[in-house]
């Protein structure tokens, strides 16, 4: 994970632990394929962005939850077919 200017993070990881976290199938290499994320100031905004999300015809690939390394998250896919993690770390200020 590199923290970047303006509290950016740039995390990168293999596409194998992207779609196992995410819960959706990995598809053939594509020079577009990444996920974004949002760290959300609390567990609830998390659960309010996710609803917005799929209201707005997103589609919920993982439901938030808290997950082992002490986030809380969860994923959805934009119109686009872009994935967003949404995310609340008790370690973000």
């Amino acid at each position: 994970m590199f923290h970047m200017k303006g509290g950016l993070i740039l995390a990168l990881y293999p596409r194998s632990e992207l779609s196992k976290d995410a819960r959706c199938t990995k598809g053939p290499p594509s020079p577009s394929e990444f996920s974004l994320g949002y760290m959300a100031v609390d567990k609830d905004e998390v659960d309010q962005i996710l609803n917005q999300a799929k209201a707005a015809g997103g589609t919920i690939t993982d439901a938030a939850h808290d997950r082992p390394w002490g986030i809380y998250s969860g994923y959805f896919e934009d119109p686009d077919g872009h994935l967003w993690e949404v995310i609340w770390s008790p370690s973000t200020p």
